[in-house]
């Protein structure tokens, strides 16, 4: 079995980016008329900085390189990989819709730093689900590439740039947001001297996960081969431990838990081992993740002992860089970020029933989710409504062979609907419970509320909590009525259509004010040649231009009120 590592006693320096506490770069070019503004935020969150003119871009201690870029292989491509994160959209706030990455020479940043420097770009943001508990930091927009160092840059400094653009970036860049890593160290591992410089990637979880706080959490990584152990780091946010910035500009990788360093987990034992890499994994409780927050993930190493249980011999990380030398190797004052992702911890355990959404079935149908269409509706008098209750867990999974349970209130108590069969009391694979609602003939104007719950223990009670009960209200109005009618035509003249919309069963309102149409046949298909309305008693009359034909009258079905008016075509007409 292997043993999950905490780290106790020594702190191990993390991993700074930037939207609270570095200084972002605005392009201030004056735009062109109407252009889009620029997103309000935008940080690199690997490579990473804390706005200090240090080596590499390290964090405040000096002991992890957080700004050193390699591509060599480690089991899941050859490419350094790269995260940034941008403020994300609401009613005040302007964001990015794409994000582009630049190498540029110091103190430089687009239109200056120039195209052929374009790293590559993201164009889909990742944006972490907010669960209904969280209370946390507002949820940022995360963005990532892979990138093949070219080798003509090996052993090179660059600043690497992020651009967030509200839009295609204009040519001024008017519309973008930058944020800079300075002095970025980078090693092309197909080229210069060796040892190439140790990569890594975190393949679990992804790059803005919402993750569960409160269940447990596994999470996993890829490496080169000559690693001998690897750590899993969080970035405490705001207001607790002992950092006071949140991820997007904090120091610490190891800071949740306060000043005893908590919060690092590592592994000293790989899953797998190859020629050409390593894979890992470490598995927290719930009760050992940090809770409701925004948080940085990073996967490290030290040739400093990695091992922190407090038994057993010295574990180095071994890390290589021929390029980085010291700072990353260095057994004292050495160590090496390999990769970084933005993620949000949140309430909420996966599969464990929370959330009851109710809609109509056909709804449903068209959107599993069940966050389409109306929660409240008007019925006719002795129909039936077909209804589908919904049920997900925190992070909007369905939750199958849940208990469930169906109540329905009438106003006036007597009349209304009932239901017709037995609703379903357990979900299906997909989450889904039905039921069918009826009502009479008699039941116009009484109003239905139907109640869907969540009942775990089934003991045909609701669960107490606000996202667990769903309700879905139905208004009766008047049954439907459908009257036939006729119409008649008559041409007269050069040309003049007159004639006269008779309804079967004498109801009025369906020849009074009524359309009406005269159609032509004109190669193989009528052809509306005038609109017009009839008159109180269902007369009607229209001008024609004179050309000869056949023609005929349509009225069109109309409803009035609850009562349908049908179709009527007249007889064909020859002028």
């Amino acid at each position: 079995m292997k043993v999950l590592h905490r780290r106790s006693t020594k702190r191990v320096a993390a991993f700074a980016t930037a939207l609270a506490t570095a200084a972002f770069v605005v392009q201030l070019a004056a735009p062109a008329a109407f252009a889009a503004a620029p997103p309000d935020a935008v940080g690199s969150f690997f490579p990473v900085h804390d706005g200090a003119t240090t080596s590499f871009a390290n964090d405040r201690t000096g002991e992890t390189q957080m700004a050193v870029l390699s591509d060599l292989g480690d089991g899941v491509d050859s490419a350094a990989h790269l995260t940034a994160v941008t403020s994300p959209a609401d009613t005040t706030v302007v964001t990015a819709t794409l994000v582009q990455w630049y190498f540029c020479t110091a103190g430089t940043a687009p239109p200056v730093c120039p195209s052929a420097n374009l790293i590559g770009a993201d164009t889909t943001a990742t944006t972490a689900l907010q669960t209904p508990a969280y209370t946390g930091g507002t949820i940022d927009d995360a963005w990532s590439i892979a990138w093949d160092i070219p080798a003509s840059l090996n052993g090179l400094t660059r600043d690497i740039v992020v651009e967030g653009c509200n839009g295609a970036p204009d040519a001024t860049f008017s519309n973008c947001t930058a944020d800079s890593v300075p002095d970025v160290l980078l090693d092309d591992a197909g080229s210069g001297n060796n040892p190439q410089t140790s990569s890594g990637e975190i393949t679990s979880p992804a790059n803005g996960s919402a993750l569960s706080d409160s269940a447990t959490l596994t999470m996993t990584a890829s490496t080169s081969p000559e690693l001998t152990a690897v750590g899993f780091g969080f970035d405490q946010p705001a207001g607790s431990g002992d950092d006071s910035d949140p991820p997007e500009g904090s120091d610490d990788v190891d800071s949740f838990g306060g000043s005893t360093g908590a919060g690092v987990y590592n592994d000293l034992t790989p899953n797998t081992t190859t020629a050409t890499a390593k894979t890992w994994s470490v598995t927290v409780t719930g009760a050992d993740t940090p809770d409701n927050d925004e948080q940085a993930l990073t996967l490290w190493s030290t040739n400093g002992n990695m091992n922190f249980t407090g038994s057993g011999g010295a574990v180095p990380g071994g890390v290589a860089s021929f390029e980085c030398g010291a700072p990353c190797t260095s057994a004292t004052v050495g160590g090496l970020a390999f990769d970084r992702h933005y993620e949000v911890l949140e309430p909420g355990v996966p599969g464990e029933a929370l959330q009851a959404r109710l809609k109509k079935s056909s709804d449903v149908t068209a959107d599993a989710t069940c966050l389409t269409g109306p929660s409240s509706i008007f019925a006719s008098a002795g129909s039936t409504v077909n209804l589908t209750g919904c049920v997900f867990d925190a992070f909007g999974t369905a939750v199958g062979s849940e208990g469930v349970f169906w109540s329905l209130a009438n106003v006036p108590p007597t009349g209304g609907g009932s239901f017709t069969g037995s609703p379903l009391l357990v979900t299906d694979t997909s989450g889904h419970a039905t039921a069918n609602v009826t009502s009479t003939a008699g039941s116009a104007g009484s109003t239905t509320t139907v109640t869907f719950c969540i009942d775990h223990d089934k003991n045909a009670v609701c669960d107490t909590g606000a996202t667990k009960t769903a309700t879905f209200t139905i208004s009766w109005s008047a049954a439907a009525v459908a009257h036939a009618r006729s119409i008649s035509l008559r041409l007269k003249d050069a040309l003049v259509a007159r004639g006269r919309v008779t309804v079967t069963d004498g109801f009025a309102a369906c020849a009074d004010s009524v359309p009406v149409r005269v159609q032509r046949r004109v190669s193989g298909h009528w052809k509306t040649v005038k609109k017009t309305t009839t008159s109180a008693t269902g007369a009607y009359r229209a001008h024609l231009r004179n050309k000869h034909g056949r023609y005929r009258s349509l009225a069109p079905a109309v409803i009035k009120g609850t009562d349908t008016c049908s179709k009527a075509v007249s007889p064909t007409r020859r002028h």
